[in-house]
């Protein structure tokens, strides 16, 4: 780690593998969370609070070179700062003393010229969040009228042997959670699953070992589920269902269930369940059931012995006795007698037989 220009790095929103989209806007739920950041960094980005991390930006066949994308990442990042809404007023800092100080976008401008000077060199891995909050930081520095704004930050220079590597770090990165660091939506998590597995990744790159995306095993299962039935069925077009929720189609990724997205892929020899057809899998998808620990549970075996005992209908001792005692002789002597009980049950008002089934 050494002390290292912020001017150096940019963060490139292609490149920030954690986050859906990623743009500056996308890092802050509010302008209140912005200004806290901007306050924890006002006395400086200290290495107590994460060094930065980055990298020399790899080439991109959709997105241009290393070079190209870092300058269209930075007009990005100014377009941020002139347009953005939380500064439509002034943002309020805090001093070293906890004193406000009003921050405006003409500072912010104003310093990210000084910043700036010169093409960053790097792209940002690690700290996407606090190199954004750091403008607002020194332009409050700044405007408190400190003696020398030190534009200078702690940082690493990574050198990821591929983007599989690079991508898995990134997302590893935001896995522990802190006032720094913006928690991972299910939505961030299955956007990083399907970039790490479009580069050569396997569902154990997600959440197998201390060099993966550090994911939850689950998570990683649901989210290669849904990237692995998107690609068998691309009509279908899933995986954008999911991430794009202004879709009349969206689909929720929280209510899929990942042993019902593996039993669509693969079937089940041991519940008898085939491998599911493309209607199979967009009846699913257009209205998934809930997951089983969700659903009611049956009656325990105790509750039904207490009722065979409790209830004198014969009829009613008889079927839990066959399903206690696993005695169907009973259940297909009612079945046999069907007409006449049904008869019985219409002619005392009784309710119509209902039978759910899947």
């Amino acid at each position: 780690m050494k002390q290292m220009l912020l001017g150096n790095f940019i963060s490139i929103p292609s490149d920030n593998t954690s986050r859906y989209v990623a743009t500056p806007s996308d890092l802050f739920v509010d302008k209140k969370e912005m200004e806290s950041l901007a306050t924890d960094l006002f006395p400086g980005w200290r290495p107590e609070q994460g060094c930065l991390i980055g990298y020399k930006p790899f080439d991109d066949p959709a997105n241009g070179t290393g070079a190209e994308r870092v300058v269209g990442a930075l007009a990005v990042l100014r377009e941020f700062f002139e347009t953005t809404p939380m500064l439509d007023t002034a943002m309020t800092v805090r001093d070293n003393d906890g004193n406000p100080v009003k921050v405006a976008r003409v500072h912010c401008i104003e310093m990210l010229d000084l910043i700036f000077k010169k093409t960053p060199e790097y792209g940002i891995n690690t700290g996407n969040r606090r190199s954004v909050a750091m403008v607002v930081a020194l332009a409050a520095q700044k405007v408190a009228g400190l003696e020398q704004v030190d534009l200078k930050i702690p940082a690493i220079i990574e050198d990821y042997e591929d983007e599989l590597e690079r991508r898995r770090a990134n997302v590893r990165s935001n896995t522990g959670i802190d006032k720094s660091r913006k928690r991972p939506t299910l939505k961030d998590h299955l956007n990083a699953a399907y970039k790490i597995l479009s580069v050569g990744g396997k569902e154990s790159s997600l959440h197998k070992g201390g060099d993966s995306a550090l994911m939850k095993r689950g998570t990683a299962q649901k989210c290669s589920g849904i990237i692995e039935l998107n690609a068998k069925f691309p009509e279908l077009e899933i995986l954008d269902r999911c991430l794009d929720e202004g879709r009349k189609d969206h689909i929720d990724p929280s209510k899929l269930d990942k042993e019902k997205l593996r039993h669509l892929l693969k079937g089940s020899e041991k519940l008898g369940l085939p491998v599911g057809t493309m209607e199979d899998v967009q009846g699913y998808v257009a209205d998934p059931k809930p997951d089983a620990k969700n659903e009611p549970k049956q009656m325990a075996k105790s509750s039904m012995a207490q009722a065979a005992k409790a209830n004198e209908n014969k009829v009613v001792q008889m079927v839990l006795f066959s399903v206690l005692h696993n005695q169907p002789d009973n259940l297909a002597w009612l079945a046999a007698n069907a007409k006449p009980f049904n008869e019985l049950l219409a002619e005392l008002g009784g309710p119509a037989a209902r039978v759910d089934s899947e």
